[in-house]
């Protein structure tokens, strides 16, 4: 996993949520709910934990997966990071501000 820092082997037998996703976060408690019956958010956005510690805002896409008889036996997840569009999206939104506060000091004068 190239976005988490973490390796296949490092992940392979762990529980993936306490390893990658915040404690606290509301996706812990919805997957854990809503495994056995399959009812799992197919797109949401998530917090990932890396190996370093760093936290990377993801769009997630998931699947759930099922054995031949129909049985849910896991999902899988692809993510996309967020992480800098989100925070160039902030910076963008910070400097219209800015732009319309000064824009409003000139009128304003």
């Amino acid at each position: 996993m190239q976005l988490s820092g973490w390796s296949r082997t490092e992940l392979i037998g762990e529980n993936w949520f306490d390893r990658c996703v915040p404690p606290g976060d509301p996706t812990r408690e919805t997957f854990f709910a809503n495994i056995a019956s399959g009812a799992l958010p197919t797109k949401y956005e998530g917090e990932l934990v890396c190996k370093d510690g760093t936290r990377r805002l993801v769009d997630w896409d998931t699947t759930v997966l099922r054995s031949p008889g129909g049985e849910v036996v896991g999902n899988a997840s692809l993510g996309v990071d967020l992480t800098e569009r989100r925070a160039h999206e902030a910076r963008l939104m910070e400097a219209r501000d800015e732009a319309e506060r000064a824009n409003k000091a000139k009128s304003d004068f």
